[in-house]
């Protein structure tokens, strides 16, 4: 197999339990902010990924999940949960570019996406996302969040290479609010949250893959970015992470 950075990316991070950080109790307090939701509400979980939250989600609520994904390999990573959960027909799954849905028209009650809106823009997203939502629906994303002044120019130049998009928490509730929502709870996201089932499977995962790739240098490259990043976090967590920001489309 010709080995380059996209497939080399792919397989460090197969199989892993989430494909950024997070975990089933911010999923929970999360959803715990949402109130007014009907008894089977319709959900799109976009950005799904391997699912941790969308299964997390179909255990908290008793409606429909569209789990929306660009990439059909974690599809199959879900399949094994969804059938020893007994959920197959209450989540479904829709390969697709997020930029690119088709759900109809105030169709949505929820829209969850942890870790993936930056794929469109935190803006855009938001933005895109609203006609999906029926009236008093409700979308709550994680978005990397710059979380206080100060930090070293080693984390600046970092992001802003990795993601130049990256804003403060406080210019993402502007850009919430802006955009015609009601913000119902944010919070970041703790240091545990990109460890316990994010960077530590990462860690593992590229310790045996150096001894598959060598000195390859293509799997040089991506191995020691992953590090830096977690290294940096090691650092510097205090000075940004991941935000959970819950809102709600008004009824008029």
């Amino acid at each position: 197999m010709e080995r380059t950075t996209k497939k080399i990316f792919m397989e460090l991070h197969k199989d892993m339990p989430r494909q950024g950080p997070g975990g089933n109790e911010w999923t929970k307090k999360a959803f715990a902010s949402i109130k007014g939701l009907p008894e089977k509400p319709e959900i799109a979980d976009i950005g799904c990924g391997p699912g941790q939250q969308t299964i997390c989600l179909a255990g908290l609520t008793d409606g429909n999940i569209t789990a929306v994904d660009y990439n059909k390999v974690y599809f199959g990573e879900m399949e094994p949960a969804l059938k020893r959960n007994k959920l197959e027909s209450r989540i479904h799954c829709l390969w697709g570019d997020m930029n690119k849905l088709k759900f109809k028209k105030e169709s949505l009650d929820l829209i969850w996406s942890e870790g993936a809106v930056y794929i469109m823009g935190f803006q855009n997203g938001l933005e895109k996302w609203n006609k999906f939502l029926k009236p008093g629906g409700f979308i709550a994303v994680t978005e990397l969040a710059w979380l206080k002044d100060g930090a070293p120019d080693e984390l600046v130049e970092f992001w802003k290479e990795n993601y130049p998009d990256m804003m403060t928490s406080e210019k993402n509730i502007e850009i919430i609010k802006n955009a015609g929502y009601e913000l119902i709870e944010h919070f970041p996201l703790p240091k545990e949250a990109w460890w316990t089932d994010y960077y530590r499977y990462l860690e593992a995962k590229i310790m045996m893959m150096e001894k598959e790739f060598g000195e390859d240098e293509i799997a040089r490259e991506v191995f020691d970015s992953e590090k830096k990043e977690m290294e940096l976090h090691r650092k510097y967590s205090d000075f940004y992470g991941y935000v959970f920001y819950i809102m709600r489309k008004p009824t008029e």
